[in-house]
């Protein structure tokens, strides 16, 4: 299986470009020798042919070519002394021209050659000071001197400005324009550790007279066939994704530790829009081992271990090894699975092709890079997607898998964010939404013809009765931030008395969960919900374990629309509100607040439980005033700007209409939840007593001594 690789265009390219030119001494080397190129030549080219090379210089290729049996080759350049010395030198090729020339003002007669090829002379001029106007003169006279039906093929590296130039002239102007990247020696070899690479391409452009629409095709891979392309942003994209996973493997072949890696990406290519796996790399020091590489459980991915930066750092350093490769699956790809293996052998095969490329520099040849898992026989505790669906806020799946903490293994239901409306990438940490955990056991069920099994889970479900499927266990809760919340609104239930209670769930997407355990614990409260998709609560109901009927009220609006609406009898008067706020990369609001219209939905002691979710796994709680010890080491270089961001944006806004604010870090969640009271309290009062929770409903949803854990952590905003 061919994987096509992509890294965030995040990772610098401008910084990279220049250095990479900056070092390039020979200019025609880094363009490919005949043998690399010779098959995608051969394939646009018959011996038939009147061929012209564009900017000649002194390169082999047209002597190569004619002993190929390719003779009729016109060669120019601007260069008097060039043109003479390939003269002489190939004297004894008598059908071969040398002619000094402009290509911008050749003097060939209309349609004179079946193909044009230009050998870096684009790069090259296009490095040089020459403008827009002058390569489009180059682009008028190529177009004049090829027949209908001409190949114009430019060997280039596609630098960011030569391929806007492509892109943006030739599908314009009736070409069909057809991408190859050239496998030139070094990709897949020992060459990769001796210098740096960048990918090398052949844009084919066919001369057309009138097409009716843009055709844009392009073929990463030898094996596959060229495939159809949206438009040139499709093209750009998939051009520099190649262009940064080269520039990512050169800084891993030259650095030992250090590097900042971005996630890469490996796409199948009938399947480019979701990548079957993504992998972290991950650099440590004093480590005995060279390289390994660790598959992650299906599921397992979301958790803290093997999301955030620390926790990574952690592991490789445990396992030691230098260099670690962490390697997920996704939930949208089948894999097939062997009795004996539980699929490890089928992605180690898949994977192969690709891994070695990211190995430190010198690595053995004779080195077996192990493959790890946690888990036994590899992946063989899987994942099962129940539904996924698409939101106002973006694409959600609700999937279930097997889940642990530090001393608790269960089966549990999650809803996952796989992206947001308004945020350009959302980190692994913060797109669990809620997670619920369930009763009855898996049931293994892969398909004994096939193997085969959905969604990178090894067990799937029989659905031969109803009672198989597993159902929502509301009574119990292991996910920290819902762990968090349930305390709180036990504090609330208990201070305004269960049967006169009344919690608003502002938005489903962070709240099915905890609306289900809610209804387990304070079956007398009034709780009521704000969600204006149909869609949403009927699959809430069905997998969340949520029951609608028992809801006091479901407000069908946005949660904005809600708050904005006036504090009617019906919609004000809560003892407590929970919601979520998502922030940007930057620690700023996504969409603003209006904190005082929010206030006004609460009652005279009301709480509002609001959760900040930061997109990335940054420490929210740096430089937070008065933080417990135990946040001392999960700072991040960028977290006191963060913090100082979100400070002034919420925190002060907090502190000035509500009469005192508490903050808890659920480092393992990626949130931050702000715990803001109407009415002032003395702050021995924020610990819930055993007692206190024993009251709801004769039992506590998490161990006592947890809960006390969770509300001593709070720091009161001064």
């Amino acid at each position: 299986m061919d994987l096509l690789p992509r890294v965030s265009p995040d990772f610098s390219s401008k910084k990279y470009w220049d250095n990479f030119f900056t070092k390039r001494t020979a200019t025609f080397e880094w363009y490919g020798n005949y043998l690399e190129l010779c098959g995608l030549l051969h394939r646009y080219i018959k011996s038939s042919d009147n061929i012209l090379i564009s900017g000649c210089g002194n390169s082999k290729l047209s002597e190569d070519l004619y002993t190929s049996g390719f003779m009729k080759i016109t060669n120019i350049d601007i260069s008097h002394m060039v043109i003479n010395q390939m003269k002489s030198l190939y004297r004894s090729r008598s059908e071969m021209k040398w002619m000094e020339m402009d290509i911008n003002q050749m003097t060939f007669d209309d349609s004179s050659f079946n193909v044009v090829l230009d050998k870096g002379t684009l790069d090259a001029m296009m490095s040089s000071e020459e403008g827009t106007d002058e390569i489009e003169k180059m682009f008028a006279q190529i177009h004049r001197v090829l027949k209908i039906g001409g190949r114009y093929l430019v060997i280039t590296l596609a630098q960011d400005h030569v391929l806007q130039k492509l892109l943006d002239y030739f599908p314009s102007n009736n070409w069909l324009l057809r991408i190859h990247k050239v496998w030139v020696e070094g990709d897949d070899s020992e060459e990769r550790y001796k210098k740096p690479r960048m990918p090398l391409f052949m844009f084919v452009l066919t001369k057309f007279v009138n097409m009716k629409q843009k055709i844009i095709e392009i073929c990463l891979e030898d094996s596959e066939k060229p495939r159809r392309l949206e438009n040139e942003i499709a093209a750009k994209e998939l051009i520099k994704a190649q262009q940064y996973y080269s520039m990512l493997k050169n800084e891993l072949n030259h650095n030992e530790v250090g590097v900042d890696v971005p996630i890469i990406e490996l796409f199948t290519s009938d399947q480019v829009d979701e990548p079957r796996y993504k992998i972290g790399v991950i650099d440590v020091v004093q480590t005995d081992k060279p390289f390994g590489i660790f598959i992650i459980h299906p599921g397992r991915e979301h958790d803290w271990l093997y999301t955030s930066k620390q926790g990574r750092t952690i592991l490789a350093s445990n396992a030691g090894y230098r260099r670690l490769l962490l390697v997920s699956l996704s939930r949208h790809h089948e894999y097939k699975v062997t009795n004996d293996d539980g699929g490890m052998k089928v992605i180690q095969a898949e994977l192969s092709s690709r891994i070695m490329e990211l190995a430190p520099a010198n690595l053995s040849r004779n080195y077996k890079t192990p493959f790890l898992s946690s888990g036994l026989n590899g992946i063989t505790d899987g994942r099962h997607n129940r539904v996924t669906f698409e939101h106002s806020s973006g694409r959600f799946s609700i999937e279930d898998f097997h889940a642990e903490t530090d001393d608790v293994e269960y089966l549990c239901r999650r809803l996952v964010r796989e992206n947001h409306s308004e945020l350009k990438e959302i980190s692994l940490l913060s797109a669990v939404a809620s997670e619920m955990v369930l009763e009855k056991p898996f049931i293994p069920n892969v398909d004994a013809r096939t193997g085969r099994m959905r969604g990178g889970r090894i067990h799937q479900y029989q659905q031969k009765k109803r009672s198989e499927i597993k159902d929502v266990d509301a009574e119990k809760c292991y996910y920290e931030h819902s762990q968090a919340i349930i305390s709180y609104m036990s504090q609330i239930v208990v201070d305004a008395g269960d049967t006169k209670a009344a919690l608003l769930f502002a938005g489903l997407s962070s709240n099915v969960g905890l609306i289900a355990n809610a209804q387990h614990y304070f079956p007398h409260t009034r709780i009521s919900l704000v969600e204006d998709d149909d869609n949403f609560i009927q699959i809430a109901e069905k997998w969340c374990g949520i029951d609608t009927a028992k809801l006091h009220t479901i407000h069908r609006l946005s949660t904005k629309s809600f708050f904005k609406s006036p504090a009617l009898e019906e919609t004000s008067g809560y003892d407590g509100i929970i919601m979520e706020v998502y922030l940007d990369s930057e620690n700023h609001l996504l969409t603003p607040l209006d904190i005082p219209q929010i206030r006004s939905k609460l009652s005279d002691k009301g709480v509002l439980l609001m959760t900040l979710v930061t997109p990335t796994d940054r420490d929210l709680s740096h430089n937070a005033a008065g933080r417990p010890d135990h946040w001392s080491d999960i700072q991040l270089k960028d977290g006191r700007e963060a913090y100082n961001n979100m400070k002034r944006e919420i925190l002060e806004v907090l502190k000035a209409n509500f009469t005192c604010v508490y903050l808890f870090w659920c480092r393992n969640t990626s949130r931050m939840v702000i715990i803001c009271r109407v009415a002032d309290i003395a702050d021995d009062v924020m610990l819930v007593s055993h007692e206190a929770m024993k009251t709801i409903n004769g039992a506590t949803c998490v161990p006592t001594d947890r809960m006390i854990y969770l509300v001593n952590a709070c720091i009161k905003l001064q």
